[in-house]
């Protein structure tokens, strides 16, 4: 085979602030498959990532130097040498990468649809993150919004479980679900989700989004809520029970809500992180628990059977893909010369909520 020279990007595991590139000779063995990371994308989710890199073992997906770890992400990649007979060169795969221009995978059994990665590392590791689809054979996918898929598939999956976790719970009996860090695309597509569900089921629920005054107006202006404030107004919600459903990882808006609302809340789920800084080791006296949409996947593949679970994500992905055409606006950075300032400006939260980031590799 062609030498290639291999490029990761990886970040100190106790410092986001201190990241480093680092190159390697590839050396393919038998079975393995080599793919060229052509796109992906990167947000704040791809921060959470990190920060639960030891607890949920993202950082054991593509494993770096001594104390310093791959963000894992999601995007297309395309295969350039093949070891595995099943697999040709030229073919192209949705699925879980990392920060890299290459990927290197050990495919199990192919099938139509795609492969699951059988590396020694992985095997004890999620089945949603290990499978890697092939986009000719790929429901969701279409040439043309390869863009809005690398940004909104993985989180727009996750938001499609958390709600439906939510209505599997019958919302926990309360009449308000509050969404803090309104502005986050994860938190965008459940705002949507729960809106469509409200329609289908005729049900009536209040849903009221929590944001920065700066993103109030473009959060009012997505319609998905029935009201949003900003974190100062936090405190004046209604007093009657309510879910939350915390995407902000801040302790003291957290704090402020559990005073107002005290035992009108009848459940606190902590999905993202966004304001990753403000995370602090007193996470666990919130009373919230992590949500693991892995867990919710495999709970309805065990209930549906995986082709009722994809037909339904599909249907409310293609539901959603028009609706948020009309706010995303996709900015695109090369890996090599411009992902290191869009890395600090998704760490430090200087993106604007419309925006979504595209990271394209132009190295062969």
């Amino acid at each position: 085979m062609t030498e290639i020279v291999h490029s990761t990007f990886q970040v100190h595991k106790r410092n986001f602030q201190d990241t480093k590139w680092v190159e390697n000779r590839i050396e393919l063995k038998e079975g393995q498959i080599l793919l060229r990371i052509d796109r992906f994308s990167f947000t704040a989710n791809n921060i959470t990532y990190a920060l639960l890199g030891e607890s949920f073992r993202y950082w054991n997906f593509f494993p770096g130097e001594v104390d310093f770890g791959i963000i894992p992400v999601w995007g297309f990649a395309t295969i350039l040498e093949s070891n595995h007979e099943a697999l040709k060169v030229g073919e192209r795969f949705y699925g879980y990468y990392p920060t890299a221009t290459h990927a290197i995978l050990a495919p199990g059994k192919v099938r139509t649809s795609g492969f699951s990665d059988i590396s020694p590392h992985r095997k004890d590791l999620s089945a949603v993150y290990n499978f890697y689809s092939n986009v000719n054979f790929d429901s969701i996918y279409s040439p043309d919004t390869e863009n809005f898929q690398a940004v909104f598939r993985p989180l727009f999956s996750t938001s499609f479980l958390l709600e439906d976790f939510l209505f599997d719970h019958q919302n926990f009996g309360t009449k308000q679900i509050v969404i803090t860090s309104a502005s986050s695309k994860t938190a965008l597509a459940l705002a949507f989700l729960l809106k469509e569900r409200k329609k289908e089921a005729m049900f009536n629920i209040e849903v009221i989004g929590i944001t920065s005054s700066k993103n109030i107006d473009f959060v009012k202006g997505s319609q998905y809520f029935d009201d949003v404030k900003d974190y100062d107004s936090a405190a004046s919600l209604s007093s009657i029970d309510t879910v939350i459903i915390d995407f902000a990882g801040n302790k003291e808006l957290l704090s402020k809500l559990k005073q107002s609302l005290n035992d009108k809340i009848k459940y606190i789920c902590l999905v993202g992180l966004s304001q990753w800084d403000q995370v602090t080791k007193e996470e666990e006296d919130s009373g919230g628990k992590t949500f693991f949409a892995p867990a919710q996947m495999k709970k309805r593949s065990r209930e549906w059977g995986i082709e009722k679970l994809q037909a339904e994500l599909n249907r409310k992905f293609h539901l959603f893909l028009p609706d948020a055409n009309k706010w995303i606006h996709f900015n695109q950075f090369d890996f090599l010369k411009q992902f290191q300032s869009c890395y600090i400006d998704t760490l430090k939260g200087n993106t604007e909520p419309e925006n979504g980031n595209i990271i394209t590799n132009i190295k062969k």
